[in-house]
């Protein structure tokens, strides 16, 4: 049968496959023994061409006049700077020893496409047709590789997997680069404006929360305030179900008076000890949600701290969108556990329930966990560390054998016709709460029932309050479910995962993080710390969307989310979604054309060397117009690209106004091999001066 030839996604998955099947010899751009060649992409090594590809011309000022395209077939061309990685996987194809080829994309769509892209390539320019199998590494542990090539699958057997790939990836492309030049060109040009489906959706949610602040009035209103004091401790509360508009001032007055005469009795005190499940198990998007919330991580950030520790092999594949683990994996798990037991400080149990284990509610990657492998926590990165002790604390929650019980009090206090309620909750056993607190102790004083309290009233006044700012948990949130209410428990109603399971989600769980940051580079939100705003570009730019007529509603995003999968289920074609898009896309140009579109201004920055002169942007750099001045010229000009990274329009706006950046990860090192992180601040010459961030601590435990 000959040698299997490997294609990972990326050399640090190779390596990885490589250590599992050691020894290997290491070549150029590939490994060897006498079973395996292991070679590797680095992502997309195939990229969709560009508009001036499609139509043999170089590259210059865009034009209405080619809008709308959507070519007639996609195709793809191969980025100079992995031409070489690319011949070398050809040449590993072409060999005569070479038998089979072992698709090892990460186990998602995505890389299904990355890999399977490569391989039709290789097949249409060599003629040879090799089989295909596929590898789905939901972990990197060396027996875990094993055991998972000793059962490869067929690709046929993973259906129409690509299919929903490519034709997501096509959806994109006439989305986004239609819009984008339309956008761009009719606003007046004076700004690029990048489009995306998901961006858009994002750039909307928080430009809606920032309008609805921003009308918001606020409402006076009165509520009845309860004091007294019992067993010596002063207890407060209002009334239940009493409130008073401004102009019904009096009326509540009134009804003080009218309290003060009446004799408030302890009616009912019911108090039980309730068990408490601990909370369901990881997917990406709850784990983003709980390190924004307690941590302050960016959803990005947290998926880059897991996305090592999976490559590491210490957690299972981080890119999922369910909280349940397969009944397949119980005797993986039980072996965990016991392994756990042994080790740790808390007695654990085995527990195979629906709450863990449901195969209904897992689409193709099971819940977010640790492994077998445990790391020496001390020498991963401070929020590696971080994230790990998180995800390992919840799996430990979910098999802690002591339950955990919380004893609840409910007092019901009257007058016969206006009372209030007091709850309290103390912790009775922690049980899982030992590694992941959830509830502080409320205490509240004994009552009896029957006893009278001397209670004192007033009349509070109180002002509705305008809605919050949006948290990076939030938006995660409502692009897993734009249509959940906000009163709706946090996950796992049945409901919610027939939703997810259809599709009807905007973006994935491995594109939303990225297409934030996406939208934080182009200028339209700006992030502080986890809170998101709206820029007065994102502004801007959802008026132009507005007057293109530009279809905005979460809706027509989510119904693109299903149709995937129905691509996927075999109940449509990919060429079916494309028509679709294309002719959406073709009529909001054609009737937007020769429109008046809001029109973007540039940005009216001054220049921070000579305060006199304005920037203007020039196809390389940005320079003052002072810079002809005849009697004092102005020399100052910034570089776009610094040390081989080019700076976004916000990286430049924040150095020019304010003088400095914030982190900026991507600069080469002068030796080609790598890159490095550094905040750019500017001298008061115009000179860029370098900053590294300090490193971060290491930590001793987890």
């Amino acid at each position: 049968m000959g040698k299997k030839l490997v294609i990972a996604e990326k050399p640090s998955l190779a390596r990885k496959i490589v250590s599992a099947f050691a020894p290997m010899e290491h070549f150029d751009g590939y490994y060897e023994n006498r079973n395996y060649i292991v070679t590797y992409a680095f992502g997309h090594i195939l990229v969709l061409k560009d508009i001036e590809d499609y139509m043999g011309i170089e590259k210059g000022p865009w034009s209405m006049d080619i809008l709308p395209f959507v070519p007639e077939k996609f195709e793809y061309k191969i980025p100079d700077s992995v031409k070489g990685q690319y011949q070398i996987i050809k040449d590993l194809y072409c060999r005569k020893d070479v038998g089979g080829i072992i698709n090892a994309g990460d186990p998602d769509r995505e890389g299904s496409v990355i890999i399977l892209n490569i391989v039709n390539s290789l097949q249409r320019e060599t003629g040879r047709v090799l089989p295909v199998e596929r590898s789905w590494l939901k972990a990197t542990e060396p027996d875990f590789i094993r055991e998972n090539f000793a059962n490869l699958k067929k690709e046929e057997d993973y259906g129409n997997l690509y299919e929903e790939g490519l034709a997501r990836s096509f959806y994109d492309w006439i989305f986004g680069i239609n819009y984008s030049r339309a956008a761009t060109l009719l606003s007046g040009g004076a700004r690029t404006l990048p489009v995306g489906r998901v961006k858009l959706q994002i750039v909307r949610y928080v430009y809606d929360r920032d309008k609805e602040i921003a009308s918001f009035k606020p409402v006076t209103y009165f509520v009845v305030g309860a004091g007294f004091e019992k067993d010596g401790e002063p207890v407060t509360c209002t009334l239940s179900d009493v409130r008073f508009e401004l102009h019904e001032r009096g009326i509540g007055e009134q009804l003080i008076r009218k309290l003060q005469q009446s004799v408030m009795r302890v009616e009912n005190v019911e108090e039980k000890t309730v068990t408490k499940k601990p909370p369901k198990l990881f997917s990406l998007s709850t784990l983003q949600n709980k390190m924004s919330a307690e941590y302050k991580f960016s959803l990005d950030h947290t998926l880059e701290c897991v996305q090592k520790l999976y490559e590491a092999g210490y957690v299972t594949y981080p890119r999922t969108n369910t909280e349940y683990m397969s009944t397949a994996e119980q005797g993986h798990v039980n072996e965990l556990v016991e392994m756990l037991a042994k080790t740790g400080p808390y007695p654990l149990k085995m527990r195979g329930s629906k709450d863990i284990f449901d195969d209904s509610k897992i689409e193709g990657h099971t819940a977010l966990i640790i492994t077998g492998k445990i790391p020496a926590v001390e020498k991963l990165e401070e929020d590696e560390a971080s994230v790990y002790r998180v995800i390992k604390n919840r799996f430990l929650a979910n098999f802690i054998e002591e339950p955990c019980k919380i004893a609840e009090t409910s007092v019901t206090v009257s007058n016969g016709e206006y009372g209030f309620k007091l709850k309290g909750h103390a912790v009775a056993q922690p049980g899982w709460m030992a590694v992941e607190k959830s509830k502080k102790d409320k205490y509240i004083p004994k009552f009896v029932e029957g006893e009278t309290l001397s209670v004192s009233y007033e009349l509070v006044e109180k002002k509705t309050s305008p809605p919050g700012r949006v948290t990076e948990a939030q938006l995660n949130e409502f692009l897993e479910n734009p249509f959940r209410k906000k009163e709706v428990e946090e996950m796992g109603d049945d409901e919610e995962y027939r939703a997810i399971l259809s599709g009807c989600e905007i973006g994935t769980v491995a594109t939303r993080s990225s297409a934030l940051e996406g939208c934080i580079d182009a200028g339209y939100i700006a992030r502080d710390h986890n809170v998101l705003t709206i820029t007065p570009l994102g502004a801007q730019f959802i008026k132009v969307m507005y007057d293109m007529g530009v279809d905005m509603r979460k809706e027509n995003t989510a119904l693109m989310g299903m149709e995937l999968k129905k691509i996927f289920r075999n109940e449509m074609t990919k060429e079916d979604l494309i028509r679709a898009v294309s002719d959406e896309v073709s009529a909001t140009i054609k009737n937007c054309t020769g429109r008046k579109i809001y029109q973007i201004q540039t940005d009216d920055v001054r220049c921070p060397v000579c305060r006199r002169g304005k920037m203007i942007r020039g196809k390389k750099n940005i320079y003052c117009n002072r810079y002809k001045d005849q009697e004092d010229p102005c020399k100052f000009s910034l570089s776009y690209e610094l040390k081989g990274y080019t700076l976004t329009d916000q990286q430049l706006r924040m150095l020019l106004l304010s003088g400095r950046t914030n982190v900026i990860s991507g600069f080469k090192k002068p030796d080609g091999k790598g890159t490095y992180s550094a905040v750019l601040s500017l001298e008061k010459d115009g000179t860029v001066k370098w900053n590294f961030p300090k490193t971060r601590k290491k930590v001793s435990k987890a």
